[in-house]
């Protein structure tokens, strides 16, 4: 089974204790967004849902880079608020409120992000 990291596009390896985890950016995933990544992007049991923020009246720009857990192409936001991967079009906004605040990455400069 083979999962990228959304924050990187790096291998999510497993641990020793059988979760996945960036080892680059010393992010393990919380079980629970590990299973919704996994029925995404690994089973494809069922389609991400589509993006749905809204604030004072418009979603907000998500910014930042991000990467396709399924195929590691780098996502990008043609609109705000809708974060998708350009090669197979599953959305990725779903996620992002569970990957900035519970899942700080390292990155290559040795800041957490």
């Amino acid at each position: 089974m083979k999962l990228l990291c959304p924050k990187s596009g790096g291998l999510l390896a497993k641990t020793v204790h059988g979760h996945f985890e960036c080892i680059g950016g010393r992010m393990p995933l919380a079980h629970q967004l590990e299973q919704r990544l996994v029925e995404c992007f690994v089973t494809e049991a069922r389609r991400p849902r589509e993006p749905s923020f809204v604030y004072n009246g418009g979603p907000p720009k998500i910014g930042g880079q991000w990467f396709c857990p399924g195929c590691g192409v780098m996502a990008e936001e043609s609109t705000p608020g809708d974060l998708r991967c350009p090669k197979c079009s599953r959305s990725l906004a779903e996620f992002v409120h569970s990957l900035i605040e519970p899942h700080p990455h390292l990155d290559r400069s040795g800041k957490w992000t």
